[in-house]
């Protein structure tokens, strides 16, 4: 016979003390894996359709699923996919910061300044502050009165300086990683700048030669988007792996009331 699961045993159920426990092993690695390359793969290529039905059929729409899709458009799916990956990884950069470690504590501030850096990459994914301030300077000073193709990229070149100078205070907590934590931490940085900042270049003299509206340009800023999502992606799995080489385990108690 069937047992009826009461209200007054739903209470009884909610107000006892319970532990969850969440641990940085294989199943949670592979489950990870799954899904971030799952959702990479259909954003690129409903992306890639996108591009097709609008360069190759004129159809610039479809129901709006072209822009909504779009990993060259903003305001989208891939830019909400981007923002919430970027700050999963800042979290998981905070996670490290408290680990009781010696190689951590040594350099406890910077792993909170990378956690601060990251969750500021995702709050630039929607806001746009990459391009923000330099678009303005560029169209008030270079450009004042029309919009030309270099104005859209008048952030690359002070990006890339800023990028330096956080190359060059990070260099002593990239030296502070055991050896493969190092080698996949850079790894997972060169894929990613290599699209944000090394295809922008491209793009750039693309733009400076070419029209835009073809599907050579459109296949230089799907590949950028994909190594920037692949990127992230990779930092995720390094940091994890991190915390599991630590025996990392987090708690979530529940008091009765």
């Amino acid at each position: 016979m069937k047992k009826v699961f009461t209200y007054a045993e739903a209470d009884k159920a909610l107000s006892s003390s319970g532990t969850v426990t969440f641990c940085a092993d294989s199943k949670t690695r592979r489950l990870l894996v799954g899904v971030m390359t799952t959702i990479i793969a259909l954003l690129v290529l409903g992306s890639v359709l996108g591009e097709i039905a609008r360069l190759g059929f004129g159809r610039g729409s479809v129901f709006g699923l072209v822009r909504l899709f779009g990993l060259g458009q903003e305001a989208n799916v891939p830019t909400w996919y981007s923002s919430a990956a970027l700050l999963f990884a800042s979290l998981l950069t905070c996670l490290i910061a408290l680990l009781p470690i010696s190689e951590v504590r040594r350099q406890s501030k910077r792993w909170w300044a990378l956690a601060a850096v990251i969750a500021l990459m995702s709050l630039d994914e929607t806001a746009l502050l990459h391009e923000g301030i330099p678009y303005f300077v560029a169209l008030s000073v270079l450009s004042p009165e029309e919009e030309v193709w270099y104005i859209d990229y008048a952030w690359v070149p002070l990006g890339t300086v800023v990028l330096g100078l956080l190359v060059w205070w990070f260099l002593p907590l990239w030296r502070s990683f055991p050896s493969g934590f190092r080698y996949r931490f850079g790894l997972a940085a060169a894929v990613f700048f290599a699209g944000a900042l090394g295809l922008e270049f491209l793009e750039a003299a693309w733009a400076s030669q070419f029209d835009t509206e073809t599907f050579g340009y459109s296949a230089l800023w799907t590949v950028q988007e994909t190594l920037e999502l692949s990127g992230v992606a990779l930092l995720i799995l390094a940091f994890f792996d991190y915390l599991s080489m630590n025996g990392f385990r987090a708690k979530l108690t529940v008091e009765p009331n």
